[in-house]
Order: C-alpha cells, then structure tokens, then sequence
C-alpha cells in the first residue's frame, strides 16, 4: 500500500482526510480498460440517482424519442462500473457512470470551461518518470525525505535510493539462502544454480536500460496552501485542473528497456508502478523454494515420530514403499539407528526430494523468463534503432518521437499472427532448455538434474502459457514483479496435480511421490479446488467469452437486441450446468481417485466432525460465516444509503397540509452516519477487510490449522467463481458483484480483473499453506497484512512526518508501527499460549528486514510480504 506524508503537510484537517503511511488523499477515479468500452449516448440513460433533465435538439428542439427495444448494456471492468438503465419489466438494473467516475464518486458538478491556455504537449512515455496515484496527485512537493541517501568516503561516493534498497533486501535473502545450502545441507549443486541465476538477474537489471535524452519539461506552478485543500474523492476532471509538483524520479534513467515485458506483449499491458520488479519475478520464487527445502531437511534431521505437523488434526501422507531414505545425521547431532527409518521418516525423505526438485523448477522457470525478457528487450531495441529520430539514434525531440514505435507493433501485427509467434517462440525456448540440460550433463556439470526431459516441457509449456494467458486476461492488473510470483505458484500447483495423477499410474510412477507438500487429503483436495476452479473457466471459455461480449455490446449493434436478456440468462444457465458437470465429473472424480476410492463429498462431511472436538469445526464455520455475511451486508447497507443522500436532494414541501413526525434520536443518528459515510477513504475500506481477516483466521490457525487450511483453499475457489460471474457479467449477479468490489479498489486495481482479495486471502494463507515447521510463521501473514500493514497506515496517517523516498508516500514513522506493532502481536500469542515457541531475535530481524521491504518496494504488499517473511524468517531460524 502506498503511504502518506503526516500531520505537518496536511494543508486542512477537514473529514479526517490528514495524510498518512499508505494513502495519499488521491483523486478516486480509475482509468477504464480498452477492454471495458464505454457505453454509447442514449436517450434512456440516466446518471446514478438524478432525475433526468429535458433535453432538447439543437436543431428541431424537440427531445429525442426512446429506443423501442429498451435493454441494458454491461461494460464492467475492474476499473470502472459503466451500465445502461433498462425500464423493461424484470430486467436487471443498471446505472450509468461517466468513464472517469466509480458509482460512489459520481456527484453533480459545474461544467469545466475549456481554458483558452494551450496544454502542453505530453512527453513520450518512455521519457515519463512513473510516479504512483497516490504520490502524483498530492499538491505539495515532499519536504523531509531520508532516501536518496549519498554516502561519501574520500574520493568514492555512493547514493542510496529507494529502488537500490529494495533490491539489496531481496539480494541479501537470496545470499542467505544459497549460504544455507552450501554449508549447512552441502547442496553444492543447488547453490551453483541459483547463484548462476542471482548472477544472470542482477546482469539484466542492471544493464537492460538505455536511457534517453529526456526533454526539458515545461514549468509547472506550485500550488499555495490555501488551494491544496482537495476533497479525496474528487474526480479525475477535478483534479486535472489544478496542476500538481511532482516528485522527482531518484531510481535511475528511464527509456528504452526500464519496463521488461514478455514476448508478445506489451508496456501498456502491465500496471503502472514505480518500478517492474523484474527482480523479484526471477529471484523470490527460487527464495521461497530453498526455504522450503530448508524446512524440510530440518525436520528430517530432529527425527519427528510423525511426518505431519504437530496439531495438524489429519491422517498421515501416502508413502511408496520403494521411497529412498535421506541420511543426514553429519548434518545434525542424533544418529539414526540402521533399519529404523519408519513411515514418517520415509515421508519427510520425499519431502526433502521433492523440494529439491522444487527449487530446481524454479530456477528453470526463471532462466524461461530470462530468456522471454531478453529476447523481448532485443526486439524493443531493434524497433527503436529502425525508426528514424528514435531515441536510442541521440534525439530527444518530442516532434521526433511521439510514442515508442513497439508499442503499436503488436496491434498492427494481428491478433493470429500475435498469437502464432508467441506459441513459436514459447516451443524454441523449451527446446534450448531441453538442449541446456542434455548438453550440460554431457560434460559433468549437470544442470537440472532431478527434473525428467518430460517434466522440463510440461512446466515450460505451461508456465510461458500462463504468463501470456494472464497478461491478455488480466490487462493492466499485473506488475512483471506480481506476474512471476503468481505464474510460478500456478505452474507448482500444475505440477503437483501431474505429479499425483503419475503416482497412481504404474506406468509413469516413480520411486517417490514429487509434491513439494505432504500428499495428505488436504493437498488433495486444494489441488481440485484450485487448479479445478481454473479449469472449469478453461473449459467453459466460450460460455464466458459469449458473456462479457454480448453484455459489452451496445443495443444497436445487435441482431436481435430484443432478445439479449434472454440470450444473457441462457448463456449463463449453460456455464452453471457446465460447472457442476466439471466440479462433479471432471473434478470430483479426479479426487476420488486420488482418495483411494473415497467419495470426496462424504470425506469432507466427515472432516467437518472429526476435528479435537465434534462441534469445534462446525462452531468455526458458524463463526466465519457470520463474520463475512455481517461485514459484506453492512457494508453493502452503508454504500447503499451513502449514495442515496449524496444523489437525492430531500426537501420538504411546504405546500403540504400533513405535517410528518419528527424522526427518533436512533433514525438521526443513523442517518448522519449514512450521509457522512462517503467521506470514509478507500484506505479505510481497505483496512478493515483486513482487520476483519485478523478476526476470522487468527482463532482457526491457532486451533485448527488443518481444517483452516482446507477452508483457505475453499475460499480461494469461491473468490475465483465470484470474478467470473463478475468479469464476465453472468446474470443474475454480475453487476452487483461489480459495484460491491468497485468500491475497495485503488490505482493497484486499474486493470480488467480485480485482484487485491485473492492477494489478501493468498497473503494469509501462503504461509500455512507452505506447510513450514515454525507455528508463529504460519501466523505471519495474517499477522503482517492484517495487523502491522494497518497499524502502519493508522501511525503514519497520525504522525507521519519523515517519507522514505519523494517517490514514495510512506513515511518511518509508519514503518515503526508496523515493527512494533508485529512484534507485539506474536508475544502477545506467546504469551497467552497460542504458539509454543518464539526465537524473539530472529523473529525480530525477520520482522525488520519485512518492514523495510514494505517501505521500499513498489509491488503488491498483500502477495509480496508475507512470502518473503515467511522465507527469510525460515531461513533465520523463527
């Protein structure tokens, strides 16, 4: 989350709007997709709550006659809620927004006279620092900053920038990890290939850029105090006329290659951030993978009586006889005896082997994206070179270089021969992997090792896959940083599904079963629910495709448009039979199989009971489920009410003869609490879905992290069905999904999808998920996101007063309250006994190095933070 200077910049104290850690008062307005076109004038449409004014022709005077075939017309996207009303009889109904506008925001206010002043001309984008919403459109320049930091010794000099820190926190991990590897387990092997990829990744990074003679930007007035009082829900119109200082860029040269991009796509398909994270699409995924291997053998080594985790109330993991044993007693004291390796210490042993191919994936699905990020770079490269007055040929004119000539190729290239060339490319690069691998172990230095020939296409296939599939999908909602971390979890997932289904075919079984997880019921079931809820929309695509393309359509383009609700309900009847013939066929048998013929419905029913007590995990349900349905329909009545007193003008006539009774004291109160909820900022919205994650999942972690772990994954799979029906706009509930979460998003939501309650939810639940041998790591994610990043937001907001970076809005003083207040949180469950085991120190230092990662980077804090946290405090020890 992005923060905000304090107190001491706050030009007005008006509505609570002081600026804080993690939001700058910001305009609320959201770009809108190309994919989201707006919706054609029409006679019909009205805007949100106002009565419709007489509108007359300038040239006959008379108004314009209503549509015959009256319907509605859908263009939802993540970044803006867009309907045509509809007057038929039983339709849905719809309201219509202007482009720049949310369904809260829109408000009436005065036309905007176009100003005689000509604007300036807009610099190309590649010569454009990036500079955040929130940071863009505070009025004042940022006074107190720490970063950039030159550090001077003699002759030499050396400047400390935000982007520098950031990357030095993650470098630092990555160094720790291979450490651990080296000299602790003597995986020589391993900790050559990541080093050779840490080696690879700073290289890009770091000489990828080819920076650009940027012309002399026009003079910009700095606002007085008195007119920096802007309300935070003001509109985009609003707001761009007043224009704004903005920060200076401090991380570096910007031009041809500051923004990798995939083959196949491009700059203005990624969202906009201060930086790509390039390194931690290659670098946190491996990170997480040697700390799980980390894990692993440490368990292995204290010789644990059972292979599950101590309070995990679940059966044992399946275990092939034939599973080799893993010795490391030189490693840890306590020898094992011979011939006394049982069940459990076959399990961790596949574990232990299983991760290590893990960390193995990893690399290669790094050196894939490499690959993928140099080639597009190259091509980039070429194009500038090929067009005369480019700015690698040495000219900086604006006249000369009126947009980067890549970034239409693309379009002009066509969309089949896009897609030919991707597919093209993404079958060369698995074959140099497939050469790689074959011609290093030709000379002794294998790299690799553990992976087949089959399982290096399999993953290189998919994975280069998802990355396409995600960028086209979801345009606009990915950083290159967010994109790798997501596609490298989706790509594990899909090999831990294969490797399973291998497990039960003679024919391709192996000696071990290869999950980077226990094989227990509950990576069972996560691996129907997760890859199984991606599946069914895979499967029903051209259901869906059919949705949102007859929803975004206007009336007067279709054939038939007197039929298009009923085409809309017919469509979406088809995808809700389709799901249940795939959860219950496709899906649903795949489980049983892998159950040992169990019925997966029935293990479930039984599960529910089976936990310390009979009535615990039921009671646990009751209290989750009435969490979620009392905060959605508040806050659904809140918005509700909030938009009908800001839209509707109540006025008494005092014509009338009856006199109506004087409200009650609660009806008042009420009320003034319903008008003034508007004020309330999408930061405080935000938060309190994350302090109501610290409600629901603090309890079921610490009692039953088994079962809650089983429920994360339910709910993962209900949010993925819930954005289809939204993004799709299947009736009957597309419009309200859209308009209840167009209300929670910010400028990291700008794209098609909506994506920051998978964030949340994947953020707490990864580290419980990744099955590590430390309780109070599985509690830091919810711990991190739902306690430190909003005592962070809270402090800074309060008393902030120090900002990190002027590119950056979050100040020290909000990244004290995060330390302290993560740290408070886990002694506190020390304490009253919720963990068993706290090493205070490394928890410490692993809360610190988070904290700084949270004031630095620029990439979603909800996915990166507690990944990293988990990883690093692993690592140390926690």
């Amino acid at each position: 989350m992005s923060a905000a200077v304090g107190r001491r910049f706050t030009p007005s104290s008006g509505h609570g709007h002081q600026l804080g850690h993690h939001h700058h008062p910001r305009p609320r307005s959201f770009s809108r997709s190309s994919s989201s076109p707006s919706p054609p004038t029409s006679p019909r449409t009205r805007t949100h709550g106002l009565p419709e004014k007489k509108r007359t022709s300038s040239r006959t005077g008379r108004r314009p006659q209503p549509q015959s075939n009256p319907s509605f017309h859908y263009a939802g996207s993540a970044s803006s809620a867009a309907f045509v009303a509809s007057d038929e009889e039983g339709s849905d109904r719809f309201v219509t927004l202007h482009p720049d506008d949310t369904e809260v925001e829109h408000r009436r206010a005065p036309p905007m006279r176009s100003s005689p002043i000509p604007r300036p001309v807009p610099h190309p984008r590649a010569m454009t620092p990036r500079i955040p919403a929130d940071v863009a459109a505070h009025p004042l320049s940022p006074r107190h900053t720490l970063l950039p930091h030159t550090f001077k010794a003699g002759p030499l000099a050396f400047t400390l920038t935000r982007k520098r820190a950031e990357d030095a926190i993650l470098l630092g991990a990555v160094v720790a990890g291979i450490t651990k590897l080296t000299y602790t387990w003597k995986e020589v092997a391993l900790a050559g290939e990541l080093t050779t990829l840490l080696v690879l990744s700073v290289a890009y990074v770091a000489l990828r850029v080819r920076p650009v003679e940027t012309p002399a930007s026009p003079s910009r007035s700095s606002l007085p105090l008195g007119v920096a009082n802007l309300r935070e829900r003001s509109s985009r119109r609003n707001s761009q006329a007043f224009p704004t200082a903005q920060p200076k860029e401090d991380d570096g040269p910007v031009g041809i290659g500051s923004r990798g991009c995939i083959w196949g796509t491009e700059e203005r398909e990624y969202r906009e951030c201060l930086d790509d994270g390039a390194l931690f699409a290659l670098l946190l995924s491996p990170l997480t993978a040697a700390a799980m291997l980390h894990g692993a053998l440490t368990r292995l080594a204290a010789q644990p009586p059972t292979a599950t985790l101590p309070g995990w109330a679940i059966e044992q993991p399946l275990i092939i006889p034939s599973t080799p044993v893993r010795r490391i007693t030189d490693k840890i004291p306590g020898p094992v005896a011979p011939g006394s390796e049982g069940d459990a210490i076959r399990g961790l042993s596949a574990l232990a082997i299983a991760r290590r191919n893990l960390v193995q994936l990893f690399t290669l699905l790094s050196f894939v994206l490499l690959i993928q990020l140099t080639h597009s770079l190259r091509h980039e490269i070429k194009l500038a070179r090929a067009v005369p007055g480019s700015p690698t040929m040495g000219s900086g004119s604006e006249s000369d270089t009126p947009s980067r000539p890549q970034r239409a190729y693309w379009r002009k290239y066509g969309e089949w021969r896009r897609n030919r060339s991707v597919i093209a490319f993404a079958f060369f690069v698995t074959g140099c992997c497939v050469v790689v691998k074959i011609a290093t172990a030709y000379i002794g230095h294998g790299v690799w090792s553990d992976m087949s020939h089959s399982d290096i296409v399999i993953a290189t296939l998919f994975y280069q896959f998802c990355l396409y599939v995600c960028v086209r999908l979801a345009r606009r909602g990915f950083t290159l940083g967010e994109l790798g971390i997501v596609t490298h979890a989706a790509t594990a997932l899909f090999m831990e599904t294969v490797n399973m289904t291998r497990s039960k075919i003679p024919i391709f079984s192996e000696s071990y079963i290869k999950t980077y997880r226990l094989p227990t019921p509950l990576l069972i079931f996560q691996l129907a629910l997760i890859p199984g809820s991606l599946l069914t929309g895979f499967l029903l695509s051209p259901l869906l495709y059919l949705s949102r393309n007859m929803a975004q359509r206007p009336i007067h383009r279709l054939r038939f448009p007197h039929e298009k609700p009923a085409h809309r309900r017919l469509l979406a009847l088809g995808f809700y039979a389709g799901t249940a013939l795939v959860v219950v066929g496709v899906v649903g048998m795949w489980a049983r199989w892998m159950l040992g013929r169990r019925d997966p419905w029935f293990w479930a029913l039984r599960f529910i009971v089976a936990g310390p007590h009979m009535w615990t995990r039921p009671v646990l349900l009751a209290y989750w489920g009435g969490l979620a349905l009392f905060s959605v329909a508040a806050w659904q009545r809140q918005l509700t009410r909030a938009r009908r007193h800001r839209t509707y003008a109540v006025s008494r006539d005092s014509t009338s003869s009856t006199v109506s009774p004087e409200p009650s004291v609660a009806t008042q109160m009420m009320d003034r609490a319903d008008q003034s909820m508007w004020t309330l900022s999408v930061n405080a919205r935000r938060k309190s879905f994350h302090f109501l994650a610290v409600a629901m999942f603090i309890p079921g972690v610490t009692f039953d992290p088994a079962f809650t772990h089983l429920s994360f994954s339910v709910a993962f799979a209900a949010f993925t069905f819930a954005e289809y029906v939204r993004y799709f706009a299947l009736w009957p509930l597309g419009a309200s999904v859209h308009l209840f979460l167009n209300e929670f998003i910010d400028h990291k939501d700008s794209g098609t999808a909506i994506l920051s309650h998978f964030y949340l939810l994947a953020g707490c639940a990864t580290p419980l998920w990744l099955e590590g041998p430390s309780q109070i790591l599985a509690h830091f994610g919810v711990v991190s996101l739902g306690i430190g990043d909003a005592m962070a937001s809270i402090v800074g907001r309060k008393i902030g007063y120090l900002r990190w970076s002027p590119v950056s809005g979050k100040t020290a003083e909000g990244s004290l309250g995060f330390l302290v207040s993560v740290v408070g949180a886990a002694l506190a469950m020390w304490l009253v006994g919720a963990v068993e085991r706290l090493a205070l120190l490394p928890f410490v230092l692993t809360t610190a190095l988070v904290t700084l990662l949270e004031a630095f980077s620029a990439q979603n804090d909800n996915l990166v933070l507690p990944v990293y946290g988990w990883a690093i405090g692993t690592l140390l020890g926690v």
